[in-house]
């Protein structure tokens, strides 16, 4: 694998921020007077002191406070909004409110990474069942990569319509599916890694949602699941009917309302439940200022039924992420807005909502994608996306510990600007983080993890 940068590895000491993001620190929406950082929007070069830099604020939706000022500015503006079902339990916890406050975590050496310029800027991430190719998301197209025992390469790049986000590979390799808009773009993956230039099918669109951000698979490939952030929501597809070309939206099953901006999904090991994050909670729902969980059935889903929502629990400021540990009993959600990571039983999300919540592990700044990676460990991308040259890096948190309620930060690596989504490479042990800001695909040797 290639050495990591020069100064990519060694940082300077963590500075406590005191300084508060009090509205939202890129193109910001309104919606239900209430104001969210869009997950979809590309974040500019914003004031506010850097959480290691400690630099002067110099924008004007970016305030300089005393620190307890600034968090309760931050408490009564609150953290995002949508249309969905008002939560069934929520539950304020100490380290889930909105927060600057970035927790201390010794630096990780000697782990071996990589960083690969790409052609445009990484959004969503995956890798194929097998663990030979990578596909990253990018501006207008997907970067093809194969992966043989060494570090990724890039072998070809896809046009692909729309504005791409999120990116899924079908559990068969197939298939390649971008989140765009309406709904997700669909590539063929076996001639997208020959270099075909017509391996794009054509387009799984909903009849009303936007804003497709994150989009994942059922365990059988027969269905795909879009959260839409414009419209709240999350779009049902039919695979089987888009395998046999029937594509727009002829493939569309339901559409099931969430909570506003939502943005991360994630699916259960045993294809029973879904679990969508959403920024915030519906207007005049139970959650206050922070965001929501929300737990989908599938089979309820998929037979395009309504009422597949089955619980929905308050899990932060702006949660935006999800990912599920294989024995499915832990769901873990990254509150950027929180700095945190949350763990969540996935037993009592749908039993004992209010009791739901396992533990609140503070991390790095504003942290968007994570993994659940070999060993019990979670990898936690913190992009920093709103401060000064967004310069980001990844918290590896003892999942085990964090349960328990012991100290969990094992502790931090260097990344790019923004690392927004990560991919396990299963075959090859290694991470692949996409770096949106400085167009890198960056590289974790996960065996090097402590």
């Amino acid at each position: 694998m290639p050495a990591q940068p020069p100064g990519s590895g060694s940082r300077a000491a963590r500075i406590q921020t005191s300084c508060a993001v009090v509205s939202a620190p890129t193109f910001v929406r309104a919606i239900a007077g209430r104001r969210f950082a869009a997950e979809r929007d590309r974040p500019r070069r914003l004031g506010g002191r850097h959480p290691r830099l400690g630099r002067r604020c110099h924008h004007p939706t970016v305030r300089c406070r005393p620190a307890a000022a600034a968090l309760a500015a931050a408490l009564a503006l609150g953290c995002g909004a949508d249309r969905g079902p008002a939560p069934v339990a929520s539950r304020l916890v100490g380290g889930a409110s909105c927060t600057a406050a970035v927790a201390p975590a010794p630096e990780i050496a000697g782990v071996p990474m990589g960083m690969l310029p790409l052609a445009g800027h990484p959004f969503g991430v995956g890798a194929s069942g097998d663990g030979r190719w990578l596909f990253a998301a990018l501006d207008a197209s997907v970067a093809v990569l194969a992966v043989d025992g060494g570090a990724p390469r890039v072998v070809g790049q896809v046009s692909v319509p729309g504005h791409p986000s999120g990116l899924a590979v079908t559990h068969d390799g197939a298939m390649v599916l971008v989140a765009s808009d309406r709904g997700a773009v669909v590539v063929d993956a076996r001639r997208a890694e020959a270099g075909d230039p017509g391996a794009v099918l054509g387009a799984l669109e909903s009849p009303a949602g936007d804003g497709a951000v994150e989009v994942a698979v059922s365990a059988d490939d027969r269905f795909a699941f879009v959260t839409l952030e414009k419209t709240g929501g999350l779009a049902v597809f039919d695979l089987a009917r888009a395998r046999a070309g029937a594509l727009g939206t002829a493939a569309f099953v339901a559409g099931v309302p969430l909570g506003q901006a939502p943005a991360g999904v994630a699916l259960s090991p045993d294809g029973r439940w879904l679990y969508a994050t959403s920024e915030s909670p519906a207007p005049g729902g139970a959650g206050g200022s922070q965001g929501t969980l929300s737990v989908v059935d599938l089979r309820v889903a998929e037979s395009g039924a309504a009422g597949a929502v089955v619980a929905t629990v308050a899990a932060g400021c702006s949660p935006v992420r999800a990912a599920v540990a294989a024995d499915g009993a832990t769901v873990w959600v990254t509150a950027r807005g929180g700095n945190a990571l949350l763990a969540f039983s996935a037993a009592a999300l749908t039993g004992d909502p209010v009791r739901a919540l396992l533990a609140t592990v503070p991390v790095g700044s504003e942290p968007v994608g994570l993994v659940i990676a070999p060993g019990g460990r979670v990898v936690v991308a913190d992009s920093n996306r709103s401060a000064d040259g967004q310069i980001g890096d990844l918290t590896v948190v003892d999942a085990a510990a964090a349960l328990a309620g012991r100290p969990a930060l094992l502790g931090r690596l260097g990344a790019g600007s923004f690392p927004r989504d990560l991919a396990v490479v299963p075959a090859d042990g290694v991470l692949a983080v996409g770096n949106y800001a400085s167009s890198q695909l960056g590289t974790v040797g996960l065996a090097g993890l402590p």
